[in-house]
C-alpha cells in the first residue's frame, strides 16, 4: 500500500487483497476502492470496521487451482456459507463484491477462462438463488495476455462478459481488471522493488506471476547497483511475488544475500517472446517463385 501511495495513487484507486494487506503497519488504510479477503471471517470483520471502503469483496479460489488462498466454493455447503456472509454484510449497508484470479489467461484459453467464471458464479447462485443480485463489484484479476485483454476491453469476449453480468448480476456497478501482464509483454522485462526479506533465503517484491508469462526457475534477474544493472549470481535464494500465493515465485537459485528492502530488481524474459507470437503465420503474399534447382525452400 505504501508503495502505491508513493507512486501517486490515492486510496480510492487502490484494490488491496492478500494475507499481507495490512503489512507492515498492521492496519489497512481507509477509503479503498475495494478490500479483498480470502476468508469469511476476515470479510465480515473488515465489513464491520466501516473504514469507508467502496466495496468489500470475498476473493474466491479459481476453479481447479490448488492454493491455500481464496475461499473454496467447490462444495455446496461452502457456497451457502459464502452467500450467508454476503447477505449479512449487505443488510448492514455494505456494498459487497466477489473477486477471483487466474494468473495465466492467454487468448487461446479465453473461452476456458470465461466458462470457469460462469461456473464459479452459477454454483453460488444455485446454492442460494438470487444471491448474485446483491453483488455490486466483480474483480476478475489479471494474467491476461495482450490479445486477451484487448478482446475483453473492445472485442467479443468483453461483450459476452458484460452481457452475462447484466443478466446475472443486475446491481454490479464495477468490474475490475488488472492489465499488468499485457503491459509488460511488449517490453520483455519488469522492474520491481524489494519489499521485505522473509527468511535468509527469501525476499518478497512488488511484482507477481500475474505480470510474468510463466514460472521460470532460472529467470535472469539483475539488481541496480552503481548506476547499472548487475546480474544476480547463482545461489540458493528465492524471490517471491507480492500476491503471497505459494506459486508466486518469480525466481529461484539466485544469490540474494546482499539484497535489501528498497533495492530495484530487473526480471528478464517477461513476455517479449509471447508478444512476437502474435504474428499471424501463413498469410504472407507470394512475391516470387524460385524454380532454380538449387533452391531449397
Amino acid at each position: 500500500m505504501a508503495v502505491a501511495i508513493a507512486a501517486g495513487f490515492t486510496p480510492p484507486q487502490v484494490v488491496l487483497g492478500g494475507v499481507a494487506k495490512a503489512w507492515p503497519t498492521g492496519t489497512v488504510a481507509p477509503g479503498l476502492l475495494a478490500l479483498l479477503d480470502d476468508t469469511l471471517e476476515g470479510f465480515l470483520a473488515g465489513a464491520r470496521t466501516a473504514a469507508g471502503h467502496r466495496y468489500h469483496c470475498v476473493r474466491l479460489r479459481f476453479p481447479d487451482v490448488g492454493s491455500r488462498l481464496g475461499f473454496d466454493t467447490s462444495a455446496r455447503g461452502q457456497c451457502q456459507q459464502l452467500a450467508a456472509a454476503l447477505l449479512d454484510a449487505h443488510t448492514t449497508g455494505i456494498s459487497v463484491g466477489l473477486a477471483t484470479h487466474d494468473h495465466d489467461v492467454p487468448m487461446s484459453q479465453s473461452e476456458r477462462w470465461f466458462a470457469a467464471i460462469r461456473s464459479l458464479l452459477s454454483g453460488l447462485d444455485e446454492a442460494h438463488p438470487g444471491i448474485l443480485a446483491i453483488v455490486e463489484c466483480l474483480d476478475l484479476g489479471g494474467g491476461y495476455d495482450a490479445d486477451c485483454l484487448d478482446d475483453l476491453l473492445w472485442g467479443d469476449l468483453g461483450k459476452a462478459l458484460l452481457s452475462y453480468i447484466h443478466d446475472r448480476m443486475p446491481h454490479c456497478r464495477t468490474v475490475i481488471l488488472e492489465p499488468g501482464k499485457s503491459l509488460v509483454q511488449a517490453y520483455g522485462a519488469i522492474i520491481a522493488t524489494v519489499l521485505a526479506r522473509q527468511t535468509p533465503d527469501e525476499v518478497c517484491v512488488d511484482a507477481s506471476m500475474a505480470e510474468l508469462p510463466w514460472p521460470m526457475a532460472h529467470r535472469p534477474v539483475s539488481v541496480w547497483r552503481h548506476g547499472r544493472w548487475e546480474p544476480l549470481a547463482g545461489g540458493t535464494g528465492i524471490i517471491a511475488g507480492r500476491c503471497t500465493a505459494e506459486t508466486d515465485v518469480l525466481a529461484t537459485s539466485v544469490d540474494i544475500a546482499n539484497l535489501a528492502e528498497g533495492d530495484q530488481l530487473l526480471f528478464a524474459d517477461a513476455g517479449a517472446y509471447d508478444w512476437s507470437m502474435r504474428n499471424t503465420f501463413g498469410t504472407a503474399t507470394v512475391i516470387q517463385t524460385i524454380t532454380d534447382q538449387n533452391a531449397t525452400s
